[in-house]
């Protein structure tokens, strides 16, 4: 079926977003964009079964020039999107244009127009105050009020950016505090006084970040293999992660922080398949929570992005672009966790398109203080359960070893002279072990239920 709308509308694909509509609760979209042309199309399963997509919700159509990133306001009813291009007059001087679509009226104004340079990231601030972008070739990040449509601000990273260097990526942490810029370091800004705040140093650049949407985390990707995890009040590291294969991209964390991705392949190995690790907070740190992910077929990859499309971190998506000699291939693939900590994987949807994807986004809604309220009651019971479970099988253990003593006195003592009471012993002890196996299992029933809830 998508195949089909894809022939009858040939662009270069050069974008791919999944989010939740606030527009319509029971629904969710996945966007589309590249050349002249962006297609939203919808799935009210939330499955993203492949046969659920049939012709796009919303299409959105420009004259020239191709998407180099898109972002979701918070609220989820417009959608902001940088285009990169050549003038007609002069071919050789690009164009750098930003605009904003309001889905619903599908109004669309432009709040960005500059020749002579490239965007590579834009970004919405949490309340969707502000919309920041970085620019390739100047080196500049410019901050719009997204209300007024006019410049807030304009930042630029200090040293000032060599020949052959740029900035890759922006992102707001999740209270609105901070603005990160990724490139040859890691700058911080506040967002207050837009002073710099810090400089995170590396001996290798930033080509993406993201910060925690529950925590002040933030994690960056560096081009030697490493991802480091910061602390985003101290700014100390917290962790520094070493990948032997994965080359880190792109990187996201699902909606409550207790999963990180990141997608890239081995930079020493031209035929390396696109590869996605997944890791889970753990009280040590962050582990492996799938051995890998291989996109197999795409190799040469123009770009990968990879983002969580739902708020536990059990499904994410892939989007990624090849390079053959005659034409742009793209893939997309939603995966979904088959089994608890992502060790076994299926496929939800998988699809081959003539077309180059490189850039996923997920957007849902905020929880609520009604949400949060339910949530902290329901994660206290379960650790009122943890606990009660605990001391069930402990008493269990103390049982057993008790009737281990037992049997040992009476190893050597034929059943018909053993004594009444040793019989009777044995017996109930057998029987209160069986009583607390039952209650133990039913226990874990009922915590497996309540954590499926969260």
């Amino acid at each position: 079926m998508i195949k089909n709308i894809f022939k009858k509308s040939p662009i270069l694909l050069s974008f791919v977003c999944l989010f939740l509509s606030a527009l319509q609760i029971n629904a969710n979209y996945l966007a589309v964009g590249g050349k002249k042309k962006i297609l939203v199309f919808e799935t009210k399963t939330g499955k993203w079964k492949q046969e659920e997509v049939t012709k796009p919700r919303y299409t959105i159509k420009f004259k020239r020039g191709s998407i180099s990133d898109i972002a979701f306001h918070p609220d989820g009813t417009q959608l902001a999107f940088s285009l990169n291009g050549h003038q007609r007059i002069r071919p050789f001087d690009n164009k750098a244009i930003i605009k904003i679509r309001n889905l619903k009226t599908k109004k669309t104004r432009k709040i960005c127009d500059e020749t002579g340079d490239h965007i590579t990231s834009i970004a919405f601030s949490p309340k969707g105050k502000y919309l920041a972008a970085t620019f390739q070739r100047t080196g500049k990040i410019m901050i719009w009020n997204t209300k007024t449509g006019k410049p807030e601000k304009e930042l630029t990273v200090d040293p000032p950016l060599q020949y052959g260097s740029m900035l890759h990526s922006a992102a707001f942490s999740h209270d609105g505090k901070y603005l990160a810029i990724g490139g040859p370091d890691t700058w911080i800004w506040d967002t207050n006084t837009w002073k710099l705040e810090k400089k995170l140093e590396g001996n290798a650049e930033t080509r993406t970040l993201a910060f925690s949407p529950t925590e002040e985390i933030l994690a960056t990707g560096h081009g030697n293999h490493i991802t480091k995890i910061w602390c985003a009040k101290t700014w100390k590291l917290l962790y520094n992660i070493k990948d032997k294969k994965v080359q880190p991209e792109s990187i996201t964390f699902n909606q409550r922080g207790n999963y990180l991705a990141y997608v890239g392949k081995d930079e020493q190995n031209s035929q390396s398949p696109v590869l996605v690790r997944v890791l889970k907070k753990e009280n040590k740190g962050w582990k492996n929570a799938h051995p890998l992910i291989s996109l197999k077929g795409a190799t040469g990859f123009l770009a990968s992005s990879v983002a969580f499309i739902d708020p536990k971190g059990k499904s994410l998506a892939l989007a990624s672009g090849d390079v053959p000699i005659d034409q742009h291939t793209g893939y997309l693939k939603i995966y979904k966790a088959k089994a608890k900590n992502w060790k076994k994987v299926q496929f939800l949807v998988s699809w081959q398109m003539s077309f180059s994807c490189n850039k996923t986004v997920f957007w849902a809604k905020k929880e609520s203080k009604k949400e949060k309220i339910a949530k902290e009651d329901l994660q206290e019971r379960i650790r009122f359960l943890k606990n009660k479970l605990d001391k069930i099988l402990e008493e269990k253990e103390q049982l057993q070893k008790l009737g281990i003593q037992l049997r040992n006195k009476t190893l050597n003592i034929p059943k018909f002279l053993l004594p009444e009471k040793a019989t009777k012993d044995l017996e109930g002890l057998q029987h209160r072990i069986t009583e607390k196996e039952e209650a133990a299992k039913t226990l874990e029933t009922t915590i497996k239920k309540l954590e499926e809830k969260l």
